[in-house]
């Protein structure tokens, strides 16, 4: 049996983290789980296999990036919804930077 590269070793030891995109929820596609468009009701049975037998609560960080344009209303009730199904949530923040080029 060949022996796994130290780079298949590296990737299969680190947690891979859950990540949710929120946008607004009065437009198309508001809800994605790990890319994969999801409604509210469906997201915490959706988190819930991805985090089974995750014991450290740094194996279930859920990262949630919102936009500008994403309600806080919808945030609290995504983020409910993450902890309800056992996930430690995490913030991806849109961040705007201005670069000059000289």
């Amino acid at each position: 049996m060949p022996a796994a590269t130290n780079e298949q070793a590296a990737t299969e030891q680190q947690p891979q983290n859950i990540k949710i995109d929120l946008g607004d929820p009065d437009k198309s596609n508001p809800l994605r789980l790990n890319g994969e468009s999801v409604t509210l009701n469906e997201l915490a049975g959706k988190l819930a296999p991805l985090l089974a037998g995750k014991t450290k609560p740094e194996d279930r960080i859920v990262a949630v990036q919102s936009t500008k344009d994403t309600p806080y209303r919808w945030w609290i009730q995504v983020t409910a919804r993450v902890e309800q199904a056992g996930g430690v949530v995490a913030l991806q923040l849109e961040e705007e930077r201005e670069v000059t080029v000289k």
